[in-house]
């Protein structure tokens, strides 16, 4: 796993991205969200606390399939 990176790195995301990595960002309570490398710092959720403090790379969880929808009625 790769360290934490302060947020005013963000540029550096570019040099980072790769084909199945996303970004990891986390504010001091420990909040966190999955995002892809954007030009602008990503802005914190309507429901967290504090804003986002730091990033790292992390690996892209695999898609998973939904279970089939129930015949009509």
């Amino acid at each position: 796993m790769v360290d934490w990176s302060p947020i005013d790195q963000w540029v550096e995301c570019a040099k980072l991205e790769r084909a199945g990595i996303v970004f990891e960002v986390r504010n001091a309570q420990g909040q966190t969200l999955l995002t892809a490398c954007m030009p602008e710092k990503p802005k914190a959720p309507f429901d967290w606390t504090g804003p986002p403090i730091e990033f790292r790379p992390v690996p892209e969880a695999p898609a998973e399939h939904s279970s089939p929808l129930p015949e009509p009625s």
